[in-house]
């Protein structure tokens, strides 16, 4: 009898052993099951960020080898993703630009065997990239390290944008800079730029000094009123406040002085 109630005791002693780890087990299935769906809904917004984003997220080994590169690669470059992972960096930019990466690239990995710069920098490197069909683009590329958990680089990760347009308007604005710096300083006619408020001269050409007798280190820094250009001041009143209500003052007569007192 008393085995019989012993066997009992042990029967319902594991039955509630068993029931507890069938809970424990529904709980690690229902946490399984909400980290699962967790996981595959981050992968999903991973997955539609990278294929909506216009700039190209990258990764490379400390070889220069792309590893991971987002879909836009295909709209910036006409490149699939498998096909910008088999480019060697040779491939991936014109000569000029490669040149420029392994110049800053050298420095950077120099500081960081000397652990002399910030493990959490980053830096701008602007190349021009090759699109599949042989012409260029420019990009940025923002660059940051990849660390393991002892904090050691094993690779690059960035992101990169298109600055073509940027880049041209800037060779338009240096190729208009120019054409103007050529007519400015050869014109034979005086020509003088001057601060608006005071009339300081900030730039002349050789016919404004040829007119006027003065060198140029005697002109610059000075102002019109210093140096007693104005035969009349209140000439020079008139000029401003033409300037300053129309932008612009035309065949307005007046008397200038040398530097010898002549008018």
């Amino acid at each position: 009898m008393q085995d019989d109630e012993k066997t009992k005791d042990q029967l319902i002693d594991e039955l509630r052993e068993l029931r507890s780890r069938v809970a424990e087990f529904e709980s690690d299935k229902a946490n399984y099951l909400g980290t699962e769906k967790a996981l595959t809904e981050s992968e999903e917004k991973f997955r539609f960020l990278t294929e909506a984003m216009v700039d190209i997220m990258w990764t490379m080994d400390l070889n220069l080898r792309t590893t991971y590169v987002s879909p836009s690669i295909e709209r910036l470059l006409g490149l699939s993703q498998e096909e910008r992972k088999r480019q060697t960096i040779e491939e991936q930019v014109t000569p000029e630009s490669l040149l420029k990466i392994q110049e800053i690239l050298s420095i950077e990995f120099q500081c960081e065997q000397e652990g002399t710069a910030d493990p959490n920098r980053d830096i701008t490197i602007e190349t021009e990239d090759y699109r599949k069909d042989g012409s260029t683009a420019w990009l940025e590329n923002k660059v940051r390290a990849i660390r393991d958990s002892k904090g050691t680089l094993i690779g690059l990760h960035g992101l990169s944008r298109d600055i073509t347009e940027r880049k041209r308007m800037e060779e338009k604005l240096r190729t208009s800079e120019d054409k103007f710096s050529k007519a400015f300083f050869t014109s034979p006619d005086a020509i003088a730029i001057t601060q608006l408020d005071n009339g300081m001269y900030v730039s002349v050409n050789e016919g404004f000094m040829q007119v006027l007798g003065y060198a140029e280190e005697e002109l610059i820094g000075k102002t019109s009123l210093e140096l007693n250009v104005w035969d009349i001041p209140e000439d020079r009143n008139g000029v401003l406040e033409g300037l300053k209500a129309e932008g612009k003052v035309n065949n307005f007569e007046a008397r200038f002085r040398t530097k010898d007192g002549d008018i």
